[in-house]
């Protein structure tokens, strides 16, 4: 039977309030509400959403699950698989927070751990990179001499989707790139670190696929075979996911990061793509994911984090940068945060403006080393809006030159490099050795809009930073 619980912020113990399937929780408070994970907008009264993980780049209630929040000063989480509904509602002279279960969790009070993530100090730049739809040898080493040309020193490569073998798991196309992986060694002679795209799903019908199914590698359906669906946002491509809680997948993938490791590889940009579905099945024999199936936490959100879990232990000696797209409870404490596909104009639920509460919001939840793609990654900014990007990338550790199109400011015109050069100056000023001496966000300098920016004070109007 479910039960309708009312929670008393001052009352609710350590312990918590544990409820069950069908059971809702109803919170008063009266002025503040914050956290959730990456929230594209302000939470609004008569608002409902769930805080299953939905692609973080489009519609107007898009979270990327992250359980931790706020009320009236007071910090809470849930534990849980990740499948409450949430919704806000004027009450006399505050709000009511509703918590629909769709199974059971628990809902305590904890301690504010901001003891977030930290990457090397290298990764506090701009990551150039070449679009994926021409990744390949020449195209990189191409867009990298056409960066010394304008004098930009690129410090950190990122290369996206396309890279990636369909025969090997992280190995280089050899058709893409003749030197296979040692074109790692390439780029870290020129004194450059490489980050690599990484996804958690293999395509269907390559021999990639054929072998991970082989080694019993996959999430599996109620028939115990791989699971097999759609594994991007068009539906339209089917694979699998592969199953962070095997243990002999885990070793696999530990040989080859430090295969790559040895070569020059600096980091992994980690895509979950937001598509495991409920059905598909663990075979948990990690001892984190034997107790979160005991439980009951095991499922779609809960794995987000634990895959990055994973992967940050896989690379913690490897003095990797580990950047991800989507969030969960404690992720913060593994990996950063991209804030990425956003689509390039300033639009509030999917273009410019949805970063800034991105930001915000990620911020609150526990994330700090927070990036996204300057220009955004759909489309071609105007000029105008170009320097929006900019402007707010000042803000964040760091920036990715990356898009589906065209990703360096080069591309953007003569005026628009000129003014990332002086973006990028403003940047490093900010952020050098941030981690080493805990510069404060208070700032005097006089490009008042970046405090304004951290503080929550979002601002659109164009400016000059000369």
């Amino acid at each position: 039977m479910s039960d309708f619980i009312n929670v008393d912020l001052d009352k609710i113990s350590s312990k918590g309030i544990e409820y069950s399937d069908g059971d809702v929780l109803s919170i008063f408070y009266k002025h503040s509400l914050s956290g959730f994970g990456l929230r594209f907008g302000p939470i609004l009264d008569h608002q409902a959403w769930n805080i299953r993980s939905i692609n973080s780049a489009v519609g107007l209630d898009t979270y990327a699950p992250s359980q931790d929040f706020e009320l009236d000063d007071v910090n809470l989480r849930l534990i849980s698989a990740g499948n409450e509904t949430i919704e806000t509602q004027p009450y006399r002279d505050g709000h009511h927070l509703i918590i629909r279960a769709a199974g059971k969790g628990q809902l305590v009070v904890h301690k504010r751990d901001l003891q977030a993530y930290t990457p090397p100090q290298w990764a506090y730049d701009y990551w150039f990179s070449t679009p994926w739809t021409r990744m390949s040898d020449e195209e990189v080493l191409s867009e990298i001499n056409t960066a010394h040309s304008h004098h930009l020193s690129p410090k950190v490569w990122l290369l996206d989707a396309g890279w990636e073998s369909s025969d090997e798991l992280l190995s280089f196309n050899a058709e893409r790139f003749k030197s296979g992986n040692d074109f790692l060694v390439t780029l870290t002679e020129q004194d450059i670190k490489p980050i690599v795209w990484f996804a958690p799903y293999i395509y269907e019908k390559t021999k990639l696929w054929h072998l991970c199914d082989k080694n019993g590698w996959f999430a599996k359906d109620e028939n115990n075979k791989s699971a097999v669906f759609p594994v991007v946002g068009n539906g339209e491509e089917f694979g699998s996911y592969l199953d962070f809680t095997s243990y002999s997948l885990l070793a696999y993938l530990a040989e080859r990061l430090n295969s790559m490791a040895s070569l020059g590889l600096a980091g992994i940009m980690f895509d979950f793509g937001e598509s495991l579905p409920d059905k598909a099945i663990l075979v948990c024999e990690t001892e984190e994911s034997k107790l979160a199936r005991q439980k009951g936490l095991i499922g779609h959100n809960w794995y987000v984090g634990e895959i990055k879990r994973q992967l940050n232990k896989l690379t913690n000696s490897l003095d990797f940068c580990l950047i991800s797209r989507s969030g969960w409870t404690d992720s913060f404490a593994y990996s950063g945060l991209w804030l990425g596909d956003q689509s390039s104009d300033t639009s509030r639920f999917a273009g410019l403006e949805s970063l800034t509460w991105g930001y915000k919001t990620a911020h609150e939840s526990g994330y700090k080393f927070i990036g996204m793609d300057v220009g955004g990654y759909f489309g071609v900014p105007t000029p105008a809006d170009y320097k929006r990007w900019l402007d707010l990338s000042i803000c964040m550790p760091f920036s990715m030159l990356h898009g589906a199109l065209q990703a360096n400011p080069w591309e953007e015109g003569d005026e628009m490099l000129a003014y990332f050069r002086k973006t990028r100056t403003l940047h490093k000023n900010i952020w050098n050795d941030f981690e080493k001496t805990k510069v404060s966000f208070k700032s005097d300098h006089k490009n008042q809009r970046v405090t304004n920016i951290i503080a929550g004070n979002f601002e659109f109007d164009t400016y000059s930073i000369d």
